[in-house]
């Protein structure tokens, strides 16, 4: 009988486990190469140009993700060149549940000492926990396989699920806006992927371009008056603040006044107010995010604070 594997995430740089994930993809990114004799229905050449292998993880654990970046440029993205990148499946045990991690059974996807990796967006809401995009990139090193596929190796033992986060409060330029329903970050960065002397895969990747942007929806219909139809400068102090709420085991969420929440600021940018819709009126406040004067973050993230 076949073997059923399940997502067991990902294991970074032999340090940290990056788990709480539904999902994970481990994804070739294959450019097909097809070819037709000259008048020929069919085609007579089959293969591949080029493949750009990726590893995509969406976790509810924000805080490893961040603590990762920290270490790395922007708040951004860290490189993974001193240690591999393992995507992790967990086979089930028949008529049981799992086999032990430390079982030699389980299938791993190796990324080594040749990737980067970043979050591109989460977005939280009202009642729910937030969830983290995530993305490995690989690169071509002469001499290894991009990706290797292992079998029957042990894994680690997932941390305890403790680091879960919630809807916070949002200020602008030290006003808190009220009502919020959700919270969306995204990135929108674009990755360059170059290959050349014949190679099959990308040797050199990066981020090319970041886009950060912010949408905040709001029930507090009357407080977006305050940005104007032209908008609203962050003031380049205080900005675009948002907590997230840390959930606690047992209950509902650790009190405001307690220091283990997370805080994501950015200080310069732009405020616009856009759609209104609904059947209970909700408001989307955009925020455009952009590098301070005189250089620095774009935004910082400080993990166990408190929330005003």
């Amino acid at each position: 009988m076949a073997n059923l594997f399940y997502p067991h995430g990902a294991y970074l740089l032999s340090a940290t486990v990056l788990g709480q994930a539904d999902d994970v993809q481990a994804d070739q990114n294959v450019d097909e190469l097809t070819h037709y004799a000259s008048g020929d229905p069919m085609p007579g050449f089959v293969g591949s140009k080029k493949t750009e292998p990726e590893f995509r993880i969406d976790t509810t654990d924000l805080a490893s993700v961040f603590t990762l970046v920290a270490a790395g440029d922007e708040n951004l993205v860290r490189s993974l060149a001193a240690g591999n990148a393992d995507l992790m499946f967990r086979q089930s045990k028949n008529q049981s549940t799992r086999e032990a991690v430390g079982a030699s059974k389980h299938i791993i996807y190796r990324l080594i000492q040749s990737a980067m990796f970043f979050w591109d967006s989460f977005e939280v809401s009202q009642d729910n926990e937030a969830k983290i995009n995530t993305r490995i990139v690989a690169a071509y090193k002469a001499g290894q396989p991009t990706v290797t596929l292992m079998k029957e190796q042990v894994v680690p033992a997932q941390p305890d699920l403790t680091k879960l986060f919630t809807i916070g409060k949002v200020f602008i330029n030290g006003t808190a806006l009220n009502r919020i329903k959700k919270i969306s970050w995204n990135n929108n960065p674009s990755v360059e992927k170059e290959a050349a002397d014949g190679e099959a895969q990308p040797s050199h990747v990066c981020i090319g371009k970041v886009k950060p942007t912010v949408q905040v929806d709001t029930q507090e219909l009357e407080q977006i008056q305050a940005f104007g139809d032209e908008g609203l400068a962050l003031d380049g102090s205080n900005g675009l603040v948002v907590y997230l709420r840390k959930r606690l085991q047992g209950k509902i969420n650790h009190p405001d006044a307690s220091a283990v929440h997370l805080k994501l600021q950015a200080t310069k940018g732009g405020v616009m107010w856009g759609r209104t819709s609904g059947e209970k009126a909700t408001a989307q406040v955009n925020v455009a995010l952009q590098r301070p004067s005189g250089g620095g973050a774009v935004w910082t993230i400080t993990q166990d604070v408190a929330i005003p």
